[in-house]
């Protein structure tokens, strides 16, 4: 069977001082009789054990060889147990598994294996002093299985398909590197491996785990697949990934709580369209994060998003579909210029855009109403010096009426024609223009008539006609540019040509 190696750097290892007491080799012809095989187990620095052996036996050594630093079973067969409680409390341990906590927390620096174990128990070989381990028959690994293995180097395991248990390599902080075949990533998967810097994984990965990576500060890179559908909380949290592109993986749907928040380092993140949630606080303190690709159909952005993204200044960062933005979502972003706002938004929650002291501008025309608002929506933000970009006047009126919105500068369309023809001083009192797709003429001395087409010559039925204001509805019309022939009251004439934007 092939290796897949799990291959670890290391700077410096420290030297571990052994007391070399004595060697024993023990052939047992049934299990649980080890016991009665070493005379003197507490000055056995080197065990070899061939024949059958349980979780008793395992219990047996991890009791009364402290001094034990090297442990081959090659010859030996593990066989299932049920018994009285053994280790931390285990009474039961299925055959060809290395029991729960078996040898967890010695001082072995060389473990062989039978060829027949496939998997090893919980916490099995836990806080070993181990560098270098070769188990190539293992598939499947435990919860725990080599957490706090400080010194751990490098591990071979099958090149079948791996299953790993929660914090499986959890605090294997010498790790620098890791090549594995695995679908899935548990919780806690390799959480503080702080020399980690390169990972290898197959293309049929499907999820990531809860703080899978955390705390893994020299993880630069992740090769995000495509079969990839799912980030756990806090998955990267703390890490020192530096870019985040998951344009690839078109299944990918959430990405938890937390998942990229203080990343120190992260300077850009794509996100693909399949994603519909985004939990709170996903890039959190993300202090170098300058670039972000979010999908469209988000509904919620969620409390504490973006909070602290102090180098981002791209306005679209309110998803297209967005109906709500939550607590502390943009709080800081502290180079943000301009903000747009999407039609559908109908609130934004407490200290949302808090310190967004660069801002000059707020685009809410696609709105058609005045969304709700939390608490100090823009504290620390000089409303007065910001320009509300609204779509029409009667819109902005709304807006002018509205707590905290009512604190900016409502900039409100004004009427006006793009080309005059004719006398364009005889026309000053005259405005033309359009309120959306509503062309509106105002004039202050009196309208006595009007007559509105399109560039082809097809009419424009007026929907009002008054004595100072007229406006024509070309919602059903396809052209864009429209001709405007009129007459005041008294007596003038003038044309206009406008572009309906």
């Amino acid at each position: 069977m092939i290796k897949r190696i799990l291959s670890f750097t290391v700077s410096a290892m420290a030297a571990i001082a052994v007391n070399h007491v004595c060697a024993d080799t023990v052939t047992l012809v049934k299990a649980g009789t080890l016991k009665d095989a070493v005379s003197a187990p507490g000055s056995v620095s080197s065990l070899t054990v061939s024949g059958p052996m349980d979780a008793s036996d395992f219990d047996f050594i991890n009791r009364n060889m402290p001094n034990l630093v090297t442990i081959d079973l090659e010859g030996a067969t593990i066989e299932e147990y049920s018994g009285s409680s053994v280790l931390t409390g285990y009474s039961t341990s299925p055959a060809n598994t290395l029991p729960a906590y078996g040898l967890h927390g010695m001082k072995l620096t060389s473990v062989a294996l039978p060829a027949s174990v496939a998997t090893l128990g919980e916490g099995s070989l836990a806080g070993i002093s181990a560098t270098t381990l070769s188990l190539p028959s293992v598939t499947t690994v435990g919860d725990g299985a080599f957490a706090g293995s400080v010194n751990l180097v490098s591990v071979a395991l099958s090149d079948d398909a791996v299953t790993l248990g929660k914090l499986a390599f959890a605090g294997c902080s010498s790790m620098a590197s890791v090549t594995l075949n695995a679908d899935r990533l548990p919780d806690g998967a390799f959480k503080n491996c702080t020399s980690l810097s390169a990972v290898s994984m197959n293309s049929a990965l499907e999820s990531i785990g809860a703080e899978a990576f955390m705390g893994c500060t020299s993880l630069e890179s992740f090769p995000f697949g495509e079969s990839l559908a799912s980030i756990g909380d806090g998955a990267f949290e703390g890490s020192g990934l530096k870019k985040a592109d998951m344009s690839a993986c078109a299944a990918l749907s959430s990405v938890g709580a937390w998942a990229f928040a203080k990343c120190a380092g992260l300077e850009s993140v794509v996100l693909p369209e399949s994603v519909q949630l985004i939990g709170q606080g996903a890039f959190f303190a993300d202090s170098a994060l300058s670039s972000v690709v979010l999908p469209s159909g988000i509904k919620k952005v969620e409390d504490f998003a973006m909070t602290g993204t102090s180098e981002l200044s791209d306005g679209n960062v309110v998803p297209a579909d967005t109906e709500s933005i939550g607590r502390y979502a943009y709080k800081g972003m502290s180079r943000m210029e301009r903000v747009v706002l999407p039609s559908g938004l109908t609130y934004i929650g407490d200290n949302a855009m808090e310190g967004m002291d660069s801002l000059q501008e707020i685009d809410v025309k696609a709105l058609d109403d005045v969304p709700g608002l939390g608490q100090d929506v823009w504290l620390d933000v000089n409303q007065q010096d910001v320009s509300l970009l609204v779509a029409d006047a009667e819109i902005g009126s709304l807006y002018q009426e509205a707590d905290q919105w009512k604190e900016f500068k409502i900039d409100i369309p004004s009427l006006g024609q793009d080309i005059v023809i004719g006398d364009a001083d005889s026309m000053a009192d005259v405005k033309v223009g359009f309120e959306g797709r509503v062309l509106v003429i105002v004039a202050t001395a009196g309208l006595k008539d009007a007559v509105v087409s399109d560039i082809d010559g097809v009419l424009v039925h007026p929907t009002s006609m008054g004595a100072e204001r007229a406006t024509f509805d070309t919602s059903g019309m396809g052209q864009a540019y429209y001709t405007v022939s009129l007459t005041t009251a008294d007596g003038r004439r003038g044309q206009f040509k406008l572009l309906r934007k």
